[in-house]
């Protein structure tokens, strides 16, 4: 059982309920009462599908309370309401001392294994966790201080949208995207700049491993019929693959990160199904983003689909790899012709 501490535990379940398309910036704790709020997705709807909800549809509640356990373990448990949708979340942490009602996580879980850092490591494991955390702190301010709004060349020779991204704009660097890298707590741990030529920048001594952009908020399922997440290796596939199946779809930034993202959404949302959008990387001589997906579908075979892109008797190159690149070459009616054969959509 994971432990947080108090702080992180407020901010995974603020985290939670954005993700599932709550509009708040803050919860009230151990509130009497219900906290109404409004639904992100159904702002984002036409006025004409507004007016064919019913009023409760539209109804967003939610209540967040504390709890402490005989085993001296102390926690947190939101239930909420969206429409006609109900659900929980919780998570649990240990008290310092009886009388202290702040939550501390044990020191073996803030110390993670070298091998699940995902680098070699040259120095101790709590320089390279205090260099993560610098790079957090930097991140903060660097993400606070870039625009909400922009225009971005890389995003427009893609030709995706942009979701939950900011913007930056120098004569240096052109027009850039910002892309957050955040865990499943939703804290902002580093970044990644998509460059006008392609290539991609993140925070220097940032943490990479287990972080992930979720482009879009996951709605939650009716009780039979679980939800479905996407996740892609880069931004624009991400993209891609939300504009071709109109589902949220999770980007993890490297072929790498795939299973430990893999693992993180299979946790945080453990009533969805996932569809990893894998990489045919057929230029290289092992096919690492077909690898790393086909690993990641190990995990729970039953809740994960990999789908893959078919160039046909096109050359195997770089620019004939990901489900943007089949848009761009093969077009949009032949990547859903193909997502269709592969996967339910």
């Amino acid at each position: 059982m994971k432990t947080l501490t108090y702080y992180e535990q407020l901010s995974s379940h603020l985290n939670y309920l954005q993700l599932i398309g709550l509009e708040i910036k803050e919860i009230l704790v151990n509130s009497k009462a219900w906290i109404r709020c409004r639904n992100a997705v159904i702002e984002g709807m036409s006025n004409q599908g507004k007016e064919e909800l019913s009023h409760r549809d539209g109804d967003c509640v939610y209540r967040t309370s504390t709890f402490k356990m005989e085993n001296g373990l102390c926690g947190m448990i939101t239930n909420y309401r969206i429409g006609s949708e109900k659900g929980t979340y919780k998570t649990y942490g240990k008290w310092e001392t009886s009388s202290n009602k702040e939550c501390v996580a044990d020191k073996e879980q803030e110390l993670p294994k070298k091998k699940e850092l995902g680098l070699e490591i040259v120095g101790s494991i709590d320089d390279i966790l205090a260099g993560h955390e610098r790079a957090a702190r930097s991140t903060f301010g660097f993400w606070i201080n870039s625009s909400t709004s922009g225009a971005s060349d890389y995003l427009a020779r893609k030709q995706v949208g942009s979701y939950g991204l900011r913007f930056r704009s120098t004569p240096q660097y052109g027009n850039v995207a910002v892309v957050p890298m955040r865990d499943s707590t939703g804290k902002l741990w580093s970044y990644q700049i998509l460059n006008v030529d392609g290539s991609k920048r993140m925070a220097a001594g940032g943490r990479t491993t287990g972080l992930y952009h979720l482009l879009r908020p996951f709605k939650t399922s009716v009780s039979s019929t679980p939800g479905v997440i996407g996740l892609a290796e880069g931004y624009a596939t991400a993209a891609t693959c939300l504009e071709l199946t109109d589902i949220p779809v999770a980007c993890a930034f490297s072929s790498e990160n795939l299973v430990a993202v893999t693992e993180a959404l299979l946790e945080l949302f453990s009533s969805a199904n996932l569809i990893v959008f894998a990489d045919n990387d057929r230029h290289l001589p092992t096919n690492t983003g077909l690898n790393h997906a086909l690993e990641a579908q190990k995990l729970s075979p039953s809740r994960i689909i990999v789908a893959t892109p078919n160039f046909g008797n096109l050359p195997p190159t770089k620019d004939a790899s990901d489900w943007n690149d089949l848009v761009r070459l093969l077009g949009v009616e032949e990547a859903k012709r193909q997502l269709q054969e592969q996967i339910s959509i």
